[in-house]
């Protein structure tokens, strides 16, 4: 019994989607540096020393710029670049090479570059189909595995259709193993980067310094968290004692803190990319609530400041003291509901840290309550043991006026 046209048609459909998705592909995805990328990789099945390429990327307000380059290293390396056109519809694309590690040239390869289709998808992709003729090196085109380099500057502001435009330096970079195989899958259908924008191909993590966080970066997070998880807690433990130089540490501890989160608050905002880019939600979710943080430390500042002004001449309480302890529970409470957000949003390879530092969080405010519970507690103890000795002291005055009128 002979098959079914439909099942010959979906059979030979399977198998070509299934050769279609062999094709390397490569994507790469940091949510911190607002970077979205993929690349597909293969050559065109007329022309094996000729590179078909597709990529698919994300530059918010039209900055920055991606390179992917053939080679293990800058030094030499063919390079593809994108970045948006003027029109911000569609990307440049450019061949450039360098020697050594200055910023590449446009390349004499560029004239063999074609761009067969560009624009900007309704959900914010730019994306581009190359063909590059007789870019393949000799040897290349005897192995599909090549080695591979990709940069990325998610800062600068591109926007032309200028070829030969000035990049500045990348922010990030990583390796590849690419694999290039025939395009002849394709069947004359266009290159297109999978919609599941996944990668099939090796990133060789740790090669180089990709993985390395910015040392800006672990500055930052290093400052918030001692100062949300230690130093504040010590300070507000040492007043909360009332203890004969309880006084002192608080207002030794607190402003050191204080400038810790400030100066982290600084290196935040400038290598983020927060103030130049629309970033993602939960990276715009954490400069907001660190501005806000940061605005209510310097509120509570006044507010202490005034308060001591007005204690040196009355030894009362004011108002300026409730609020200012109402304003640094806040402070507090959002720092530490800060730094576990900056850690979701680093991409830590390390997922042992947000444990300890929830566990770490816990502990040291259960140790605050239990400390504050303590001592309100033996407060109540002082001042029923004042009042007893009032009301005692009340009785022997009445009893003694008693005598003196007899």
């Amino acid at each position: 019994m002979a098959p079914k046209p439909v099942s010959v048609a979906l059979l030979i459909s399977l198998i070509a989607q299934c050769c279609y998705a062999s094709l390397g592909q490569v994507c790469h995805f940091d949510e911190l540096r607002g970077i979205d990328i993929c690349m597909r990789f293969s050559s065109t099945s007329h022309d094996s020393s000729s590179y078909h390429l597709a990529f698919s990327g994300k530059f918010p307000r039209g900055l920055g710029w991606t390179a992917f380059g053939r080679g293990s290293a800058m030094d030499g390396a063919l390079m593809f670049l994108f970045y948006p056109n003027d029109a911000l519809d569609g990307l440049t694309v450019s061949v450039r090479s360098t020697t050594g590690h200055y910023p590449p040239a446009l390349s004499d390869l560029h004239t063999r570059l074609s761009l067969l289709q560009t624009s900007l998808t309704s959900d914010g992709y730019y994306i581009a189909e190359i063909i590059c003729q007789a870019c393949r090196l000799d040897d290349e085109q005897q192995s599909a595995d090549e080695n591979w380099i990709w940069s990325a500057n998610t800062n600068q502001k591109m926007q032309t259709s200028d070829v030969q435009a000035e990049l500045q330096l990348h922010t990030a970079y990583d390796f590849i193993s690419a694999i290039v195989q025939s395009d002849d899958v394709l069947h004359g259908a266009p290159l297109n980067v999978t919609s599941d924008r996944s990668s099939n191909i090796g990133q060789l993590a740790g090669k180089k310094g990709y993985h390395s966080t910015s040392t800006w970066v672990i500055s930052h997070g290093a400052l918030m968290i001692g100062s949300f998880l230690v130093l504040y807690p010590i300070g507000i433990l040492a007043i909360a004692m009332g203890r004969k130089y309880s006084f002192l540490v608080h207002v030794s501890v607190q402003p050191f803190a204080t400038a810790c989160v400030l100066l982290g608050a600084i290196l935040g905002l400038t290598q983020s990319g927060i103030l130049r880019n629309t970033p993602y939600t939960s990276l715009l979710a954490h400069g907001i609530i660190g501005l806000v943080v940061s605005a209510l430390l310097l509120l509570q500042i006044v507010l202490g400041l005034r308060h001591h002004q007005i204690f040196l001449k009355t030894r009362a309480s004011t108002i300026f003291l409730r609020y200012h302890k109402r304003v640094g529970f806040v402070v507090v409470a959002g720092g530490v509901i800060n730094v576990l957000l900056g850690l979701h949003i680093s991409n830590s390879s390390f997922s042992v840290i947000p444990a300890v530092v929830v566990i770490l969080t816990c502990a040291v405010w259960a140790s605050l309550l239990l400390l504050l519970k303590h001592r309100r507690s033996r407060q109540r103890v002082i001042e029923k043991e004042y009042r007893a000795d009032d009301d005692s002291n009340a009785e022997s005055q009445g009893f003694l006026q008693g005598r003196d009128q007899l």
